[in-house]
């Protein structure tokens, strides 16, 4: 197919030939290096496809911080809700007559809440949004490119992703514009993080310097990209 067997075996030595990295430097490192190898293997064989990869492998080669979600227990807290702080009776048959058996100070059944484990981190991402019953729902959303990067497995699907490509424009379009915003849907790209690891370069940039808008020039994108200009 064109892939000659000297770069296939360069890419196995870059990947295999000095043993496991030792430190995320090393697998930093480790990684910039194999997407060198691939990009040069995509250009002598004129394969297009792998030019996700190289993005992909670069943008988590150039990833600082790698972290994982604390896992805290789900459990449910007390019922909040008293017979006297009932102010209209809208509920159905059932509802009414355990209503109607309760003294006006004790806890009405099923006035509880549920706290599962993201719930602490989706209540810091939707502070301000206070009607939002559970915060945690719409967390796997907001992550998608911002705090979680891709799946490796997804940029297999790279035929349609390539250097000239308008999926490759628009993504370093909305990074370099709004790095914050989650990464749109119907592209190649997916998000199960089955490893539940999180962390890019543009969270990097954020963390360098909080409070304060994230600058294009702080992500890395010339060297995630091979931009030559931002």
């Amino acid at each position: 197919s064109g892939i000659g067997t000297d770069f296939l075996q360069s890419l196995k030595a870059e990947i295999t030939g000095a043993g496991a990295p030792t430190t995320p430097a090393e697998a930093r490192k480790r990684l910039l290096a194999i997407s060198d190898t691939l990009e040069a293997l995509g250009v002598q064989a004129s394969k297009r496809d792998l030019a996700a990869m190289v993005d992909l492998m670069r943008m988590y080669g150039h990833t600082r911080r790698l972290f994982a979600a604390e896992k805290y227990s789900t459990f449910n807290s007390p019922n909040v809700m008293l017979k006297k702080h009932v102010i209209y009776n809208e509920q159905s048959e059932h509802s009414r007559t355990l209503l109607n058996r309760l003294a006006p100070h004790e806890e009405v059944p099923g006035t509880n809440k549920k706290y599962g484990p993201t719930f602490v981190w989706g209540q810091l991402i939707f502070w301000y949004k206070q009607t939002i019953y559970e915060p945690a729902a719409s967390l796997s959303a907001e992550r998608r490119g911002t705090v979680s990067l891709p799946d490796v497995e997804s940029a297999r699907g790279g035929s349609r992703y390539h250097n000239n490509d308008k999926q490759r424009k628009a993504l370093i379009t909305n990074l370099k514009t709004r790095p914050d915003l989650l990464w749109k849907t119907g592209t190649i790209w997916s998000f199960r993080n089955e490893a539940k690891v999180y962390g890019s370069p543009w969270l990097d940039a954020a963390l360098d310097h909080p409070y304060q808008p994230i600058k294009k020039e702080e992500i890395r994108l010339k060297e995630i990209f091979k931009l030559s200009e931002l």
